[in-house]
């Protein structure tokens, strides 16, 4: 298993996809599942800001909101970040 991503918070948007615990488990094999968070929250200008309020309290170097419908590869995250 590739090494576990700690200095990113995530946060997964959901509105009741089927995809939302297959997305979680993706994300927990690439990043520590204390900075997984789960948000429900509609309108999605709410969803925002609550992504953003995590991030600043969650204080790590990354914010990345992900929406439960979508199906991450590995390495994904780690790919993401170096891009940045």
């Amino acid at each position: 298993m590739p090494e576990l991503i700690s200095n990113s918070t995530i946060v997964l948007r959901t509105v009741g996809e089927r995809t939302t615990d297959l997305c979680y488990n993706l994300l927990s094999e690439q990043v520590i599942e204390n900075n997984i968070f789960i948000i429900n929250e509609t309108p999605f200008s709410k969803a925002v800001k609550k992504t953003f309020e995590i991030g600043l309290e969650n204080n790590l170097r990354w914010t990345i909101a992900v929406d439960a419908d979508i199906l991450i590869r590995r390495q994904a995250i780690k790919k993401l970040i170096a891009s940045a």
